[in-house]
């Protein structure tokens, strides 16, 4: 099972009138419709073997989906990607 998504913050360049109010504020609904594009997607592959391998992978990918999983990319400079 693969996912991606989510995109690692960038910088995106504001009109010189809305500076400094502006200034380096990244702007998610770009990187998360994909127009902005300069982006890199982070993806969990997960080992199908019927073993731990598989089970752990897919809770770690299940987890990365949920609400909680969403908070802590958040958190640790990623773009949601719900």
């Amino acid at each position: 099972m693969v996912f991606g998504g989510l995109a690692k913050k960038v910088l995106i360049i504001v009109p010189l009138s809305k500076c400094p109010q502006q200034r380096n504020q990244v702007n998610k609904k770009a990187l998360q419709s994909g127009r902005y594009p300069i982006t890199r997607r982070l993806f969990v592959i997960v080992k199908q073997n019927g073993q731990i391998d598989e089970s752990s992978g897919n809770a770690y990918a299940n987890f990365m989906l949920s609400d909680q999983g969403q908070d802590s990319i958040d958190k640790a400079g990623f773009i949601r990607i719900r």
